[in-house]
């Protein structure tokens, strides 16, 4: 578990520090970034994530809230032949975010949402370009 966060942390900052995309070639099980990017598979071929919807309801940084909200996210998410679009909710929740489930064809996948960046601020309108989902896939 420690390593999972220092690995996210490391990412964070390393993402953070620089707006270039580039072109990432991660295997599956791993926590990756989409904006887009391909995740390619160990022996199940390459696999391409993009954003294709997100709404993010979630409290602004700087006001308080009753609720803290969610992002709802829908990911296209392909192989070579076959392709899924996936709906996500990202609660920022370890109790309340839950693994969603996928086939691409006859092979399984599990995708993990696991972090949704900037956070909304008071008055800042957001596009889903400015958006950078942190995901984990997983072969099941």
């Amino acid at each position: 578990m420690k390593t999972h966060i220092l690995l996210l942390l490391t990412i964070g900052l390393l993402v953070g520090c620089s707006k270039q995309e580039s072109t990432l070639e991660p295997e599956l099980d791993n926590l990756y970034y989409t904006s887009p990017l391909n995740l390619a598979g160990r022996e199940n071929g390459n696999l391409t994530v993009s954003l294709q919807q997100l709404r993010d309801s979630r409290c602004p940084i700087d006001v308080i809230c009753i609720q803290p909200g969610f992002v709802e996210l829908t990911l296209l998410i392909a192989d070579s032949v076959h392709s899924a679009r996936v709906k996500a909710v990202f609660y920022d929740n370890a109790r309340k975010d839950q693994p969603v489930s996928f086939k691409l064809g006859d092979k399984a996948y599990s995708l993990m949402i696991k972090s949704v960046k900037p956070h909304p601020k008071e008055g800042q309108q957001l596009k889903i370009e400015d958006y950078v989902v942190g995901l984990r896939i997983s072969s099941r």
